[in-house]
């Protein structure tokens, strides 16, 4: 409208202009109807000039009727001008709207998944009758439900709580939901640290609600919480020893879940909750482990085989076969192969039949037991877990055929391979089989050639042997180092006899001079 209004303005200036001339004032009229009175006629165009004054005032007029119309014509250009940019504007309008809307209908989209998520929180925490698994799967810090959603959300808005979405939660779960959901945004920020507080944040309102809670099915929920706090403090910790700061959250993590175990064992409303016991024993076994401290594991262990802790049948076969692998790897540290052989073995014959990675890892403790004990891997379960004996065959043919150089050799090619298994001082102990093994070639031989002093071994024959197979480090080997062999074969009780230091000479029992080696004293204290 000020566009039309500015035209018209300029139409009535030009008007004014057109019709403005010399011959159109008063006193020209005058002039001409006197002339035309006498009779004259006049041609107003030719040769008939305004006065002076009237010309210079017409003159004026004119000039200033110009500069309003050029100014009303820059005034109409400006418009233009602004009516061009008015469009482009709204045309960066228009795409602007439509990227607003484009960002809208994500929006919306994210909302609606974590919505969703926190949907089926909410219906698991409500639908007890369902026993908590999907709870539980929803819970698991690696879910991609849970972290798709979050991560969708943050992207969103950097300044997202998940407070909002968890206030339709039941009292005490929408503290812990929250929590949890603020662990794994900070997960997501690369932030390990901050994400083990979290983590232990919403373990306080998840306790109090186990404890509330008078249904068994908290257990589910339990296992969730136990596990993802364990890897989250490994985790923290291994960005803190990167860092160059101090690394003690899985240490923590182990203090934590201890409340965890008194909880659990206390079983308040339902003793059926003493069923997510044997799980956080196993959980904080491993972290003992890991952190070298295994005298803590002797109160669980005091604990699980009490009365009051329930029948160790009655928990999940997974459960039973991960305790029993523990027990056999700390009977070995105990020099107690008899258990350890006896839990091992529990553990690889309920194993479940595709779980290959744990078989293995069984397998690596349980072989270097059974050699001690006298007992070689069956054929059939060589056949079976190739790869994993293939380490042990060398070991195994110098146990056979007293070969100690191919044992030293065994040791030495293999010796990073079994540190990392932590089996390299239970395979060491192997040595005294192996010259139990060579020094009864010895004695076999000597009874052939004297069969009267078939129990006299001479210690210049054993040295022989000793220098002849037992590799670069038997070579050399002085009568002395000899006898001090000898002396620690009878000592562990794998020869039956006593040394002559005057005559030189081992003398052995008549009698089963080279017991079988579950006889053996394979530690000081037997």
């Amino acid at each position: 409208m000020e566009t039309s209004a500015k035209q018209g303005r300029f139409q009535g200036c030009f008007n004014n202009l057109r019709h403005c001339s010399c011959y159109s004032s008063p006193q020209t009229k005058s002039a001409f109807g006197k002339k035309e009175q006498q009779g004259q006629n006049i041609n107003v165009g030719a040769g008939v000039e305004p006065p002076p004054v009237e010309r210079v005032l017409a003159s004026d007029r004119i000039h200033n009727l110009e500069i309003q119309v050029r100014s009303l014509q820059d005034e109409v250009a400006r418009i233009e001008e602004m009516s061009l940019k008015n469009s482009s504007d709204l045309q960066k309008t228009a795409s602007y709207s439509k990227t607003v809307a484009d960002d809208t209908v994500i929006l919306a989209t994210a909302v609606k998944s974590l919505t969703a998520v926190v949907n089926d929180l909410a219906h698991s925490v409500k639908q007890l009758s369902r026993g908590g698994r999907q709870l539980q799967s929803l819970l698991d810090i690696n879910s991609p439900e849970a972290q798709g959603a979050v991560m969708s959300a943050r992207s969103l808005n950097p300044r997202w709580s998940p407070a909002g979405a968890c206030n339709r939660l039941p009292e005490g779960w929408a503290e812990f939901i929250t929590l949890h959901c603020a662990c794994l945004s900070a997960l997501q920020e690369g932030n390990r640290a901050d994400a083990y507080d979290k983590a232990v944040s919403a373990l306080q309102p998840f306790l109090r609600v186990f404890r509330e809670d008078e249904s068994a099915w908290v257990i589910f929920p339990m296992h969730n919480v136990v596990h993802n706090l364990r890897a989250i403090a490994e985790a923290a910790d291994a960005e803190a020893r990167a860092a160059g700061r101090r690394a003690d959250k899985l240490a923590d993590c182990g203090d934590q879940l201890r409340k965890c175990f008194s909880v659990s064992l206390q079983a308040p409303g339902n003793k059926g909750k003493k069923a997510a016991a044997l799980d956080i024993v196993n959980v904080s076994i491993k972290i003992y482990f890991k952190l070298n401290t295994l005298r803590l594991c002797k109160n669980l262990i005091r604990t699980v085989e009490s009365k009051q802790f329930p029948p160790f049948e009655s928990f999940p076969i997974s459960q039973r076969v991960t305790y029993k692998f523990y027990m056999g790897r700390l009977a070995v540290f105990d020099d107690s192969y008899e258990e350890a052989e006896a839990s091992l073995s529990y553990a690889l014959r309920h194993c479940h039949r595709t779980a290959d990675r744990n078989k293995a890892r069984i397998l690596k403790y349980l072989v270097p037991v059974a050699l001690l004990l006298g007992r070689l891997p069956s054929s059939a379960l060589r056949q079976q877990y190739p790869e994993v004996l293939a380490p042990y065959d060398p070991l195994i043919l110098a146990i056979k055929t007293g070969d100690v150089g191919l044992f030293n050799q065994t040791m030495a090619t293999q010796q990073t391979s079994f540190i990392k298994d932590g089996t390299y001082l239970l395979l060491e102990k192997l040595q005294l089989a192996v010259q139990r093994r060579l020094l009864r070639k010895v004695w076999a031989i000597h009874a052939q050639i004297d069969p009267a002093k078939a129990a006299q071994i001479p210690l210049s024959w054993f040295q022989y042997a000793l220098c002849t197979l037992g590799g670069d480090e038997s070579r050399a080997m002085d009568m002395d180092e000899v006898e001090c062999v000898a002396a620690n074969l009878i000592f562990r009780k794998y020869v039956k006899g006593y040394i002559s230091h005057k005559n030189k000479v081992m003398v052995v029992a008549k009698n089963d001079p080279f017991p079988s080696l579950a006889m053996v004293a394979l530690n000081d204290a037997s």
